[in-house]
């Protein structure tokens, strides 16, 4: 690398090979990041600005190296704008938020049916945490969510699975939202709470789109409930399905540094998809 300073290449040059070099193969990061503090500094954000934790050892050792390196001048927790927690990780879920204060969109997804931390947060912890825009939080029940309210106070744009318990709407009823996207199954059970929910958030001032999506996979269409024939004869237009769009494929969308509202085209029109023979 020394040599490459010796040339007549700008040093803009070189920062931006760099970081296409570590774009295209983050295994390369860690190691061009011992060979100056220049490099090292050009290529920290980048290593730094998704992070996704899904085992108990990752957590711990991500959690060390951060704390460590926030003495130094190039704290790496001020890169991280996209985390993802998932599954076994999310024991340290709390401490993890906490070193994390500058996140602005957040995952929380665990294993199914996997416990969450019993414990309610530290308060010396819930003052550090972030409060990001863009929140996807899978699986969490009322009991988890409401200690943790402090992370909802700035979100706009959320995903949640499960929209119909009464915790869950008040919670939302709280934030500054004006995109919601949940899933539901598509049986007549829940067809009375799936409207009323709908209702409540078309009702918030700063809604600006509902979107809805099916909790198996593969286009709304394809299954015959009654909640679908009764969804297309809403008429507000803020109301949106996400047609063929799977749970698994709105997380992957989420960890790729996108969002669900980049890709909602042609879900104004999903009404007429849905007018099909034995709706």
């Amino acid at each position: 690398m020394r040599s490459m300073f010796t040339t007549s290449l700008p040093v803009e040059l070189i920062r931006e090979i760099v970081e296409i070099a570590v774009l295209s193969d983050t295994s390369t990061g860690p190691g061009l990041a011992l060979v100056s503090k220049l490099v090292h500094h050009w290529v920290i954000p980048i290593l730094y600005e998704y992070v996704s934790l899904d085992k108990r050892e990752t957590i711990i050792s991500f959690i060390q190296g951060v704390e460590a390196a926030q003495c130094g001048p190039n704290d790496p927790s001020k890169y991280i704008t996209h985390l993802s927690i998932h599954r076994y990780a999310m024991t340290h879920c709390d401490w993890t938020l906490s070193i994390c204060r500058d996140v602005q969109h957040l995952l929380i997804c665990p294993l199914f049916r996997s416990p969450f931390d019993a414990d309610d947060p530290a308060v010396d912890e819930i003052s550090l945490w972030p409060q990001p825009r863009h929140i996807m939080v899978l699986n969490a029940p009322s009991q988890w969510l409401n200690p943790r309210r402090i992370l909802f106070e700035n979100t706009t744009h959320l995903y949640i699975d499960n929209i119909y318990s009464p915790s869950h709407l008040e919670l939302c009823s709280t934030m500054p939202l004006s995109h919601i996207c949940f899933g539901f199954w598509t049986d007549s059970d829940t067809t009375d709470a799936l409207l009323e929910a709908i209702e409540l958030l078309l009702a918030m001032p700063s809604m600006k789109i509902v979107l809805v999506h099916s909790l198996m996979s593969g286009a709304p269409y394809e299954f015959h409930g009654e909640s679908w024939k009764l969804l297309a004869q809403i008429t507000d237009n803020r109301l949106r399905v996400a047609t063929g769009m799977s749970r698994d494929e709105l997380i992957d969308l989420f960890e790729s540094g996108q969002t669900v509202w980049d890709n909602i085209e042609g879900c104004a029109d999903w009404r007429q998809a849905v007018q099909l023979p034995g709706l």
